[in-house]
Parts: structure tokens; C-alpha cells; sequence
């Protein structure tokens, strides 16, 4: 139990990470000069970035946010339990929702990019994208198996 403790603790500290430079993000956007003292050409890359940004915590935070359900379940009432298979059900769907908004970003910067070396940036991204959408479908495949699980274990505790 103390390693979920541990995960627990890291997945908020996470959390916490994520909200802050999302508000520092928007700090610096909405109350900064950045965007007036730099060159035009490079003002529409930074809109991008800050947008993609956005975009990616919209699907990312809420998955975190589940799967940290998910593990104060795991905590309060034991490993096979209903409610933390719904959470790691719904982290899972945000977490491919995540990755195929990373995808789609990552190519429409691709696309729109003018630079010669443009597809050497694409592979770590496709790398990132994978490894996201695999620990989304890993937590779909654990969310049954806790179900799957209290079914049994409350199957055998009628059992005498």
C-alpha cells in the first residue's frame, strides 16, 4: 500500500505541476509583452504553441485527475472496487483523447511548417503519441480486470 501511497503523492504533485503552467502560460500571454516585442513571423508559431498547450491540458488534466481517483480508491476501499475501474476507465479515454489530440497538432504543425528538417521533429512526437495511447488502452485492459476482479471476490465471499 505505501507504493500507491507514493503514486498517489506523485500524481498530485503532477497535478499541481500541470495547473501551475497552465496559469503561468496564461500569465504570460494575457499580461505580458511577449507577444508585441517579437517579430511577426515568429507571433503566429507562439499562438500555435499556446494554443496546443491548452488544448493538450484539456484532455490531460482530467485524466490525471481520474486516474488520482483512482488510486484514493485503491487506498480507501481495497484493489478490486467498481469505482476505481470507472476512473481508470474514464483516465484511459482522456489519456487517448490526449494522445490523438497531440497527433493531430503534430501534424498540422508538419504540415504548416517551412522548415527542411521539419520531419526530424515528427518521430519524438509519434514516440510520445504511442507510448500515451498504449497506457490509455493498458488502463481500459486494468479497469476490466478490477471489475472482472470484484466480481470473482464477491462471488467467493458468498461462497462458504
Amino acid at each position: 500500500m505505501t507504493k500507491i501511497k507514493i503514486l498517489r503523492f506523485a500524481l498530485g504533485l503532477f497535478i499541481g505541476a500541470n495547473v501551475i503552467s497552465a496559469f503561468i502560460i496564461s500569465y504570460i500571454a494575457f499580461f505580458t509583452d511577449l507577444y508585441y516585442n517579437l517579430p511577426r513571423r515568429y507571433e503566429d508559431s507562439l499562438r500555435i504553441i499556446q494554443n496546443s498547450f491548452y488544448l493538450n491540458q484539456a484532455a490531460l488534466l482530467p485524466a490525471l485527475i481520474y486516474i488520482y481517483c483512482a488510486v484514493n480508491g485503491f487506498i480507501s476501499m481495497g484493489y478490486f472496487n467498481d469505482t476505481s475501474a470507472k476512473y481508470l476507465k474514464r483516465g484511459g479515454m482522456f489519456l487517448i483523447a490526449s494522445a490523438l489530440i497531440k497527433s493531430c497538432l503534430s501534424i498540422y504543425k508538419v504540415a504548416n511548417s517551412d522548415d527542411e528538417n521539419k520531419y526530424v521533429f515528427l518521430e519524438p512526437a509519434v514516440s510520445g503519441i504511442l507510448v500515451i495511447l498504449i497506457i490509455g488502452f493498458a488502463l481500459f485492459i486494468i479497469a476490466d480486470f478490477l471489475r472482472k476482479g470484484e466480481a470473482i471476490e464477491r462471488e467467493n465471499n458468498l461462497t462458504i
